[in-house]
């Protein structure tokens, strides 16, 4: 903070005095860092400023990443952010604590939880936050996240090796049954995992193009899809379906 917004907070304490107390972690600010230069700047003793503040270790269980979660939720409450800085802040609080359940994060930061899985889809996308394999509900307890689901039918197991290039001397070497189920699953799943990155790449790509040619637009729909407008995102479609000639209209 600088400028005539610090000179307000400034004239505010002084007149005032300090209404939220600056919350300490381990020896430091975790927050109110423009308070505490504030109650300097406004001539208040270091006792004064020390009785202001609160240690958040006392108040809440925290480690360092809990910490910069705490930080970021409460900026995410306080600032006024665009959709676009939301989404950033949300991405980072996610990647902060990737092993929390979206409905913890969502009440955490005051937002739906559609909001949270939006912003770790998208952390997880461009590698800012590392996919896990269980999530910590509010009840405490870790639960395994659900895998690609991959099914092969024991009378499928021919068609379906072939399928992946499978020859006959690995399903002769691994029986015909269970043990090629178990690779062709595996292989299926890498491959819809390569299919979901290759979608992501693809989407950024479009993205990056859609914002170059015309970057009001791209805010349009970024907001639309944001804020999940159902029928914004209709009008799209079929907008662009008529552009296309894939209405039946006109000849594609």
């Amino acid at each position: 903070m600088e400028g005539e917004e610090f000179d307000a907070l400034v004239a505010d304490i002084k007149a005032n005095s300090l209404n939220e107390d600056i919350v300490l972690y381990d020896g430091m600010i975790l927050d109110g860092r423009n308070r505490y230069r504030a109650c300097l700047a406004a001539g208040h003793s270091a006792g004064y400023i020390a009785l202001r503040c609160k240690s958040a270790d006392k108040v809440r269980a925290l480690n360092d990443a809990t910490a910069l979660a705490y930080v970021i939720s409460k900026n995410l409450c306080r600032r006024h952010l665009t959709p676009e800085q939301k989404r950033e802040v949300l991405a980072k609080l996610v990647a902060a604590q990737p092993e929390k359940a979206d409905r913890v994060l969502a009440k955490q930061a005051g937002v739906d939880n559609h909001q949270i899985a939006r912003a770790r889809k998208r952390a997880e996308a461009t590698g800012t936050a590392v996919p896990v394999d269980k999530r910590v509900g509010k009840d405490g307890k870790a639960r395994k996240q659900p895998a690609t689901k991959v099914k092969v039918k024991p009378d499928e197991v021919v068609a379906a090796a072939a399928e992946v290039g499978i020859n006959k001397k690995v399903i002769e070497a691994h029986g015909p049954q269970e043990g090629v189920r178990r690779i062709i699953q595996n292989i299926k799943r890498s491959r819809a995992k390569d299919e979901k990155e290759k979608t992501a790449a693809e989407i950024e790509r479009l993205a990056s193009k859609l914002i170059e040619l015309d970057r009001d637009g791209a805010r349009t729909l970024q907001e639309a899809i944001a804020y999940d407008d159902r029928v914004a995102l209709r009008c799209l479609e079929r907008a662009l379906a008529r552009g296309l000639g894939l209405d039946g209209n006109e000849a594609a």
